[in-house]
């Protein structure tokens, strides 16, 4: 009976390579054990008496015609893991898998298809095709490099000429200090590839805006570094302490109230970045996990506070403790009593709304029907939005 441990969460235990969401898809057996497809394909090719021997447990069997799923947990994780994926930005349903060189810009099969590239015709050295499986062949071919290397290093150990002591320990510490320098490349190598993801992100925000909002943009990109840096919150204003994660990107990810929904409720505590048209950054906090319920439902957060970086302001509630934050399926999220209200599809109308001083609360002094009051954290009243980041917080 094969045995499978928590560090093969993503690896199929009869081939021991990974899951992913093409050639070796998770499938889950009947007896609820999971192998790959390619792995349940062979096993059907092979099949005797119209049965499937699950390779977990030999006494688990299942009929050939018996129907398979996939797991569903499973599919969702590898989704995550999946770095290489690139939402294309002028079809946001496409993958971006096509790199051209000329345009130095990556695109998806259909902008190949709908856009003129003649160049590739002439020379199809000017486009490359991202492919994973090349990735995967590359890194399998560089392992076995490495540890054929390793293996020649720790053969020398046997050579009779090596009799000496002092030899033999300058040998010894030569593979202690190959196999860090391997263990740091591994490291940089994963750095890299994190970096690249950002990287990948930043072009592509950077090529979804126009030239009036780039300004704007990289000042909101500045603000929110100074207070979110390296995956941890390091703000002086804000009096919140953890780790982040970037969950939500309007630009990459969609400004419809689904696309939020989809990928922040029910995750923890919160804080979102936004930008207005104004060029104003402003957003909140919430320990609440967010949800999505067909009418307004409000809810009481202790810990709940808005800000706007721009002014270097944070404010905390003072009336309407119950009006924390609103949820409704209809808008992407709600702060206070109207305080901050985000309605989907804020980058191309004017439809959200800031009205300080409903639940948190003004600087002495102001009044909350004051039209400059109104335009504090967004600018104006009514306002457009450039960008969202929303990023959960582990605390």
């Amino acid at each position: 009976m094969i045995q499978q441990t928590n560090s093969d969460f993503l690896t199929c235990i009869c081939c021991n390579r990974f899951y992913n969401l093409v050639e070796r898809v998770p499938i889950q057996l009947p007896c609820e054990d999971v192998i790959c497809q390619q792995c349940y394909n062979i096993q059907k090719d092979q099949v005797q008496n119209q049965q499937i021997q699950c390779p977990f447990d030999i006494t688990h069997l299942c009929d050939i015609n018996h129907p398979i799923r996939k797991p569903l947990y499973l599919m969702r994780n590898l989704e995550k893991h999946n770095f290489h994926l690139i939402v294309c930005t002028q079809h946001p349903t496409e993958y971006a898998n096509i790199y051209c060189k000329q345009f130095n810009k990556i695109i998806c099969a259909r902008c190949f298809q709908q856009e003129p590239h003649p160049h590739f015709y002439k020379d199809q050295t000017t486009h490359v095709f991202i492919d994973r499986k090349y990735f995967e062949e590359s890194f399998e071919k560089m392992i076995t490099i490495n540890k054929n290397e390793i293996r020649k290093i720790q053969n020398l150990e046997s050579y009779e000429e090596l009799n000496q002591v002092e030899e033999q320990e300058e040998i010894k510490e030569e593979i202690v200090l190959f196999a860090n320098e391997l263990e740091k490349n591994q490291n940089v190598q994963q750095e890299i590839i994190i970096q690249e993801q950002k990287n990948y992100l930043e072009a592509l925000t950077i090529q979804y805006l126009d030239e009036n909002d780039l300004l704007k943009y990289y000042e909101f990109r500045r603000l929110i570094e100074l207070h979110v840096s390296k995956d941890r919150i390091i703000s002086n204003l804000l009096k919140i302490k953890g780790s982040t994660k970037l969950l939500y990107k309007a630009t990459r990810d969609g400004f419809k109230a689904a696309n939020f929904h989809s990928l922040c409720d029910n995750q923890g505590p919160t804080i979102t970045f936004i930008l207005s048209k104004s060029g104003n950054v402003f957003g909140g906090y919430t320990s609440v996990s967010w949800t999505c319920p067909q009418k307004n439902e409000s809810y009481a957060d202790n810990n709940s506070v808005i800000f706007q970086l721009n002014l270097n302001k944070q404010y905390e509630k003072f009336q309407h403790l119950d009006f924390a934050v609103q949820h409704n399926k209809k808008f992407l999220m709600i702060f206070g009593r109207g305080d901050i209200i985000i309605n989907q599809d804020c980058n191309v109308n004017s439809e959200s709304t800031s009205e300080l001083g409903q639940t948190y609360e003004l600087a002495k002094g102001r009044n909350p029907k004051n039209k400059l009051t109104q335009q504090y954290l967004a600018g104006s009243e009514f306002f457009q939005v450039i960008e969202i980041e929303v990023y959960q917080v582990k605390l």
